[in-house]
């Protein structure tokens, strides 16, 4: 096949495509499907936008430029200011409306130059092993800090440690499961190590925390990610760093033979707080324009890959779905917002910033991309019944692209202050079998993305964002 015939036959296949497309996003949740077959006006909207995203994609060469502007944008450094600035270029230029950047106090952190963990041997020699610092931890002095080496599985095991835990560096090894296919399941089961490794460590007088990276890869990549920064009284907790996995089981190893030692040394440090923005751009209703829905991403990135799942994807999936319904003709009732929210990754102050800005405008539903740019499998909403059979029923042709179920759940975490505030949200939930391999790692590159799976989450998100803006 061509380019061209191959995507059509992805976005305008028969709806058959779905039964073969099986995904982990299918199943915990027992998502509903369709009751019936798409109405003719359905269809025809449906097919609107698909010509649009068939003849003249243009997700992935966004998301080519968001990368080539900002490849390095953590809130609050030159790399943030640059993405937003690409951000506001882009939404004025694909010509939506009131296109503005709101200000967003956030959190700077800089992981600096050296992100170094040794393990000391007793013969003199050293074995580095792969590190880097997880997002908010407190570097520490010049020197490092040196310790022999505790293995635990969880925040409890460290804790137990008590006194035996002064002075040494305790080691999180408890694996994501891989026996889980809800990849984010499995993350949601380990990720407290990471978060709140550092917190317990100094609790117990230990120097320093290690971290076996959340994937369920064995390799040489490690990932890193935000963890708890201050103690009760506002003292740093302990310095922390993510291991490979691939470290991990060389330490686990190392620990069976004996007693190790690590020296560990990182110069990551906190600035206080500077400057970020949140990116609006509007397609203003046709009918009910004072009445929103919100579609969005999170611009900032971790510094050691690039961010193009985390979150480039979901930044050209909003933008570009706007693009779909403008460019398709397609002016729904309600206005349909896209937010590029500041700072998901280390403090959660775009969207905390937006709900407060807007928190008395109507808003009637909320939609997040922040699960990378794979394949499109379901959506999901926390509307009650019947609106939420409903809102299934009107998904039907989305089973053209393996999309047209519809799970219980609420949106992304910049979506949270929202509901908080009672608005109904919901999130797009591509594949997440690979998802893992790439989150806040290295690996998280452009050429982890696949072209066509980018388009057709695009194209899906565009289409939910035409049935709840017209609902």
């Amino acid at each position: 096949m061509t380019a061209l015939s191959s995507r059509t036959h992805y976005f305008l296949g028969a709806a058959s495509l779905a039964l073969a497309l099986a995904g982990c996003a299918a199943a915990p949740a027992g998502p509903a499907t369709p009751r019936r077959a798409a109405t003719a006006e359905e269809s025809a909207r449906y097919a609107a936008l698909a010509r649009v995203a068939q003849s003249d994609p243009k997700a992935y060469a966004m998301l080519e430029g968001l990368l080539r502007a900002a490849p390095r944008r953590l809130a609050g450094t030159p790399g943030a200011a640059a993405a937003e600035a690409w951000g506001f270029a882009t939404l004025q230029s694909l010509g939506f409306e009131a296109v503005r950047s709101e200000p967003v106090r956030v959190p700077v952190w800089i992981r600096g130059d050296v992100e170094e963990v040794m393990v000391l041997g007793a013969d003199g020699a050293m074995e580095p092993l792969r590190a880097c610092a997880l997002g908010l931890s407190p570097g520490t002095p010049v020197e490092g800090v040196l310790g022999e080496v505790i293995e635990v599985r969880s925040l409890e095991e460290a804790a137990s440690l008590g006194e035996r835990g002064r002075g040494k560096v305790i080691f999180y090894n408890r694996p994501m499961n891989p026996a889980l296919e809800d990849t984010f399941a499995a993350y949601g089961g380990a990720v407290d190590q990471r978060s709140r490794g550092g917190y317990v460590a100094k609790q117990i007088g230990a120097v320093g925390a290690l971290v076996r990276s959340m994937t369920t890869r064995v390799d040489d990549h490690p990932h890193t990610g935000a963890m708890r920064a201050t103690m009760d009284d506002g003292s740093p907790v302990a310095p922390s760093a993510a291991i490979s996995t691939r470290a991990a089981e060389r330490l686990h190893g190392l620990l069976q033979q004996g007693p190790v030692r690590v020296r560990m040394r990182l110069s990551c440090r906190a600035e206080g707080e500077g400057m970020g923005a949140n990116i609006v751009g509007e397609l203003r209703g046709s009918e009910r324009p004072q009445e929103v829905v919100v579609v969005g991403g999170h611009l900032d990135a971790w510094d050691t890959g690039d961010g193009a799942h985390d979150d480039g994807a979901g930044i050209v999936h909003s933008i570009e779905a706007l693009r779909l319904l403008k460019a398709a003709g397609l002016r729904p009732k309600r206005t349909v917002r896209a937010v590029l929210f500041a700072n998901e990754e280390s403090g959660l102050r775009g969207g905390q910033a937006y709900a407060e800005a807007h928190r008395t405008e109507p808003h009637f539903f909320g939609v997040e991309s922040d699960r990378g740019g794979f394949a499109p499998r379901r959506f999901q909403a926390n509307w009650a019944e019947p609106q939420f059979s409903e809102l299934a029923d009107a998904l039907a042709p989305l089973a053209a692209i393996g999309c047209a179920q519809l799970a219980r759940g609420g949106g992304g975490a910049d979506l949270t202050s929202l509901e908080r505030l009672g608005v109904s949200c919901g999130e797009l939930i591509p594949d997440c079998a690979h998802y893992f391999d790439y989150h806040h790692a290295e690996t998280d590159v452009l050429a982890a993305v696949d072209r066509d799976d980018l388009e057709r989450g695009a194209l899906a998100l565009a289409y939910f964002l035409d049935v709840v803006a017209n609902w």
